[in-house]
Order: C-alpha cells, then sequence, then structure tokens
C-alpha cells in the first residue's frame, strides 16, 4: 500500500505563550549576570529577573483567557474532522489528506475562515522529486472563502500508467490573503507561517485514513510525499490535472452535521469529471 506524508517545520506559537518564554530566556539570562562581578552587570540582571517573574502571570491570564473564548460563529471543522488533524494559515484553518485512486493522487483539503470577512486561500503544489511519476503537474489552486464560510476542495492529478512504483515530493506551499473582519472562530489548532518550513504531518496509508498526528519540527521546505501503487496504476482519460472547490457553508447558513458532511464528501469523493 502507497505511504503518503505532509512534512514542514516551524510552529508559530500565541503571542502569550511567546511573551512566557522570552520571560524564562529573560530570567536565565539574568541569572547569568546575577553572577558576575560588575555591580551593574547583577543590577541588570536582577532587573530581568524581576521583570519576567512579574510579566509572567500577566501572559498566562491573557492565554487562559485567549484559550476561553466562545465562537461567534459555528466550528464547522470541528464538527466534520479531528481538531487534531488540522493546522491553521494565517486565518485559514485547514484539514489535508493525499491518497491514490487508481491512476490518480487526489490532494483533498478542507478550509475554514475563522474572521468574518473574505480571505483568499493559494496553493502551488511543485514537484520537487519523481516528476516521471506525473502525467501531468499540478494546478496551482486559488480559493475565495466567504465570511466566516467553509469550502472543500478536490485537487486531481494524473499518473503515469507504466506499472511502476514511485516516491512523489510535491512543495506544499500556501498563501491567505485578505484584510477587514474580526476573529469568529477561537478554536485554536496548530499554526503554520506562511512560508516554507512548517509543522510535521505524518500518515498512514494512502489507500484510506486521515493524514494523523504531529511530528516534532522538521527544518527545510513543507512538503507532500506520497509513495506511489505501480500495480494500481491503469490507463485512465484524465490527461489533465484538474481543480474543484465548492462552498459548504458561509455565515447565516443552518447547521446540520449530516448536510455538511454529505456535502463535503460528494466533493473529495467525487470521480475526475474526465
Amino acid at each position: 500500500m502507497a505511504n503518503s506524508r505532509v512534512q514542514s517545520g516551524d510552529v508559530k506559537v500565541s503571542w502569550p505563550v511567546a511573551g512566557i518564554t522570552v520571560c524564562v530566556l529573560a530570567c536565565l539570562i539574568g541569572f547569568i549576570l546575577t553572577t558576575e562581578r560588575s555591580k551593574d552587570h547583577r543590577a541588570v540582571g536582577w532587573g530581568l529577573i524581576g521583570g519576567s517573574l512579574a510579566l509572567i502571570p500577566l501572559f498566562t491570564w491573557f492565554q487562559i483567557r485567549r484559550a476561553r473564548r466562545r465562537d461567534l460563529q459555528p466550528d464547522i471543522m470541528g464538527l466534520l474532522f479531528d481538531t487534531r488533524q488540522q493546522v491553521q494559515i494565517g486565518d485559514v484553518q485547514l484539514w489535508p489528506e493525499a491518497k491514490q485512486l487508481g491512476p490518480i493522487l487526489r490532494v483533498r483539503l478542507v478550509l475554514q475562515n475563522i474572521t468574518d470577512g473574505a480571505r483568499a486561500f493559494d496553493l502551488d503544489l511543485p514537484v520537487r522529486a519523481g516528476a516521471e511519476a506525473l502525467a501531468d503537474p499540478a494546478i496551482p489552486t486559488h480559493v475565495e472563502i466567504g465570511p466566516a464560510g467553509v469550502s472543500v476542495v478536490r485537487i486531481d492529478i494524473p499518473l503515469q500508467s507504466d506499472g511502476k512504483s514511485r516516491t512523489v515530493r510535491l512543495g506544499f506551499l500556501a498563501k491567505v490573503s485578505g484584510r477587514g473582519g474580526k476573529q469568529v472562530r477561537f478554536c485554536d489548532r496548530p499554526l503554520m507561517l506562511q512560508k516554507p518550513s512548517l509543522l510535521a504531518l505524518a500518515g498512514g496509508g494512502l489507500g484510506g485514513g486521515f493524514i494523523g498526528g504531529f511530528l516534532a519540527p522538521h527544518a527545510g521546505e513543507a512538503f507532500l510525499e506520497i509513495r506511489t501503487n505501480g500495480l494500481e496504476t491503469r490507463q485512465s482519460s484524465l490527461t489533465r490535472s484538474e481543480v474543484e472547490v465548492t462552498s459548504i457553508w458561509i455565515a447565516g447558513d443552518p447547521v446540520d452535521e449530516a448536510k455538511l458532511g454529505e456535502a463535503a464528501r460528494t466533493v473529495l469523493e467525487r470521480s475526475p469529471s474526465a
């Protein structure tokens, strides 16, 4: 069975946690300075320790308050998928999955806008390795997500029908743009910087299931890696990559978990159009 994973590196934390981290480092530096012979250095050291110890409770309070905020719009992706299998890029939360469907490599995404302003999501999947396995490169994908909206994306990439198994590595370059609107969803997901070197995701068999589990940060470009099964490839009428984008929810729509799940599956599991 073929394998897949999405790999990335640096994790962006919330600002209160970042503040606590800086305070801890300042305490360590201050402790070192207090051991110096210079009176001025010792004074600076004690100042760093005192200031940091005063700020840590404040940052902790902000973090607790941040974690307890209630959503102003329903967390649709939280209803449909395990939040541990999601990440966040800018103001968009993302659920990713990849699988081989016979002669097709399918990348599937569900996107959720956490603000009440419009946002745009752009994704490029440049080939980094295994180009000979693909009959056509992936198409750059652009998604317009309405206020507090949820969209489903299906990207189908045709594979070569030569019966050979190969490892394909695609760069995972995502960007979120758009301004205006306030945050209306507050359930935290692991945050990804809008640049290469993001959080690592790894997954089980490509034949089914989610890309699950967060691994240790990995330095380098974010990428999607798939081991194709040559025995499953066959001649396909799909000769060019295709993208389908469908909005399944916007602010004001009713929340029916069964209907939303069915709408998402309709797009994610649809047969290639060709």
